[in-house]
C-alpha cells in the first residue's frame, strides 16, 4: 500500500506596493499576491476599495522577500 501527499505550494513573502500603501502577504507566485493584497488593502481602505479593485497590475510594485 501506498501512501500518496499532497503538499501545498510553498508560500513566500511579498511585499506590495500600490502608491504609498504598502502590504506584506504570504503567497505561492506574485500574481497570487496582487490578489492577496488586493483584499488585505481594500479591508484597511475600505474608501480607496474601487480604486485599489481596477488598479492594473501594472501598478503594483511586488518585491520577494
Amino acid at each position: 500500500m501506498m501512501i500518496r501527499r499532497e503538499f501545498a505550494p510553498a508560500r513566500q513573502l511579498y511585499r506590495v506596493r500600490l502608491g504609498h500603501l504598502v502590504v506584506m502577504v504570504e503567497a505561492p507566485n506574485r500574481e497570487e499576491a496582487i490578489r492577496r493584497a488586493r483584499r488585505q488593502l481594500g479591508r484597511e481602505w475600505p474608501r480607496l476599495w474601487d480604486m485599489i479593485q481596477q488598479a492594473a497590475e501594472q501598478r503594483f510594485q511586488v518585491e520577494k522577500l
